[in-house]
């Protein structure tokens, strides 16, 4: 079966190209959609990764701060144990 066949059996308004572009239309819009979502899933992906790895580095910098702090605090009493000492 081929178009000139339909038209002869059918008359040319049997073969129309509105149904052909409402399809192409159809197609190009779901395609624009499926890129659009997926552009909004990699922004999401890669906002939720950075912040991801940012609160794991400022967790893994407050860590190296307390022990910085503990440290200094037993420095500072090893050094007022031994000035009370002397005296």
């Amino acid at each position: 079966m081929s178009v000139d066949s339909i038209i002869a059996s059918y008359g040319l308004d049997a073969v129309s190209e509105g149904n052909a572009k409402k399809t192409i239309r159809r197609y190009s819009n779901c395609t624009l959609a499926t890129l659009f979502g997926l552009i909004v899933f990699q922004m999401y992906w890669f906002v939720g990764t950075t912040m991801r790895d940012e609160i794991v580095d400022l967790e893994k910098e407050v860590k190296d701060l307390q022990l910085e702090w503990v440290k200094a605090d037993q420095e500072k009493l090893a050094l007022d144990s031994k000035h009370f000492k002397k005296d």
